[in-house]
Formats: structure tokens, sequence, C-alpha cells
């Protein structure tokens, strides 16, 4: 009888570790410009990010990343670890070289959650008002040594080593590359194939500018960011791109870039039949209850039931295009 329910136990433990995206996908990797599974076939993840992650790690212990996987088919996480101190960021004081452990812990828990629940991660160094990612190189480059060094041999996790490069004299040969030469350098050193994104100018929104000089790295994907005001002009700007350089959406939203006025249901299904026809990964912005029309949850939810019966009108144009006829 102990046998049989060891075994029986052992049965559902790699049922449980076969499940979701991972289970089907396994380790991903970049090839002809496309995302591709271990078996080098292409595939597209579909998925969300959070919003400040210090804010809302509650939203994403075991029961809801399962649910994200089992009951919503989200392929993947974004988790967006703000770096600004002014932000609740990782970086404390950057003249005392001060970070936060705890913020840190944070993420590893929800990192831990996603690979229970068989999803992709995306580990994302969240530029926001230090627009400009050469601000903290040194603490990028020693935290992403670390996270390379802590998940070395862990294929379900990808790194964003910057959200949004903005500022009207941040551009890509003079601020982003060089950035990215000295974290991907902290990276390569340990871990030399795991997919590293890459953020574009102008609010990642420039994504034809890295044209001008691409990293010598065939498994950096560079991020492109979508909202509602933004139309023909940048999907051009993403074909072009896409013809040299592979392409990702770690934030796609169904408002404006503000992320506070209304959804747009046309323009939205627009963007996502463009996604979907050129196999670009997306990630929704944001499941979160903060208080936004871009926000995939209602402001009054506090795991009170499954998050799926608690949908903003967002998250409820947001829903039925994570389960489209799978890759």
């Amino acid at each position: 009888m102990k046998l049989l329910l060891a075994l029986s136990g052992l049965c559902l433990l790699l049922l449980s570790c076969s499940s979701g995206a991972f289970g089907r996908w396994g380790t991903l990797h970049v090839e002809n410009r496309q995302l591709v599974d271990q078996r080098g076939e292409p595939i597209q993840l579909r998925g969300f990010s959070t919003y400040n992650i210090a804010g809302f790690d509650w939203l994403f212990g075991v029961p809801q990343t399962k649910e994200l996987s089992q009951v919503w088919h989200a392929d993947v996480l974004r988790i967006a670890m703000y770096t600004d101190s002014n932000q609740a960021g990782y970086v404390v004081d950057p003249e005392k070289g001060t970070v936060n452990p705890t913020l840190k812990h944070l993420v590893e828990k929800v990192i831990a959650n996603t690979e229970k629940a068989g999803m992709y991660a995306i580990l994302d160094w969240h530029i926001l008002y230090d627009g400009d990612p050469m601000t903290y190189v040194k603490e990028a480059s020693a935290f992403f040594s670390e996270m390379a060094k802590r998940y070395r041999g862990d294929g379900h996790l990808l790194f964003e080593i910057c959200n949004e490069p903005n500022g009207s004299r941040v551009s890509w040969k003079g601020d982003i590359r060089p950035y990215a030469v000295q974290v991907l350098a902290a990276i390569r050193a340990v871990d030399p194939q795991r997919i590293v994104l890459v953020g574009t100018p102008n609010w990642s929104t420039q994504p034809q500018d890295v044209l001008e000089d691409p990293l010598p790295d065939s498994q950096v994907m560079y991020v492109f960011h979508v909202y509602m005001d933004k139309g023909a002009e940048l999907q051009a700007q993403a074909l072009a791109a896409l013809k040299k350089v592979p392409l990702i959406v770690t934030e796609i939203g169904t408002t404006d870039s503000s992320g506070k006025g209304a959804i747009h249901p046309n323009r939205f299904k627009a963007w996502m039949n463009f996604l979907n026809q050129h196999r670009i990964s997306w990630c929704n912005w944001s499941l979160s209850t903060v208080a936004e029309g871009s926000a995939a949850l209602q402001a009054n939810y506090e795991l009170n039931g499954p998050m799926k019966d608690h949908l903003s009108p967002s998250g409820k144009l947001v829903f039925p295009y994570l389960d489209d006829p799978r890759n």
C-alpha cells in the first residue's frame, strides 16, 4: 500500500511538472528571428505583465499562477521589478551601493510560483523614471550576474534587462546598446544561452533603431511596447525591424500609453491580429487591481474567489485572446 501511494504521488508530481506551456515546449531559444521550442518549432507566448511587483506580489501566489496557467491558458508572466528608489524599486541608494534584498526575494518567490504552474517567466528590470539605462548599469550587471548563477539551468526564465529606455537624449547607439553590452557580458559569463530581452528607444516604441547596430548575440530579442495610441506607424516600424532581428512585445495595453484612459476594443483586435499573424509573443499590461483602465482585474478584488470571476472590462477584452487556437 505504501509503495502504491508513493507511485501515485510520483505520477501526480510528473503530471504537474509536464503541464502548462513549459511542459509542452521546454527550454526556448531564438532561431531565424523567431522564438522556438526545444524541438525547433516556432511558438508564440501569450500572457500578462504584473504591475509594480513590490505592491502586487499578493496576486501571484501558487493558486493564482496555477489559475493563470490552467484556466486562463496563459503561457508567461512578466514580473515587473521597478528599479528606481522613487517607485519602491530595487536600487535604494546608488551612491552607497545599497539595494533592496527583500524585493529580490519577493521576485524569486513569484518566479518559483510560475515554475510550479508550468509557466514561463520574464524577469523585468523595469526602468521608468530612471530613463537612461546607464544610470544603474553597475547595479543591473551585478543583479543579472547573480540571477544568472541562481537560475543556471532553469529553462522557464527569460531576462528583460531594460524595460522602457526613455528621454530625448537616450539613444540606441549612445546609451542602450552600451548598457546592454555590459549587462550581457555579466550574464554570458555564467549563462551563454539564456534568452535576453533588450528595450528600444522612446519607451520601447522604436524597434527599428536597433538596425543601426544590433547586438552580436543570437539569443537576444528586442522589445517594443504597444498601446492603443499607436497604430500603423509602429506596425510599419516593427515590420522593418522584424526582417532583420527578433522582436517581442512585453507590454500591450488596451488603453492609450497612460494606462488610465478608456479601452479600445477595435484597435486592440487589430493589434492582436498583427501580433498573431507575425507570431510575435506578447504580455498584456497589466494583471493588477490598480485603478486604471488597463488593469485586467476589478479594483475591489482581494483574492475573494477566482480571478476570472473578477475581470475588469480590459480583462474581459484580453481573456479570449489567451485561448485562441494555439501554436
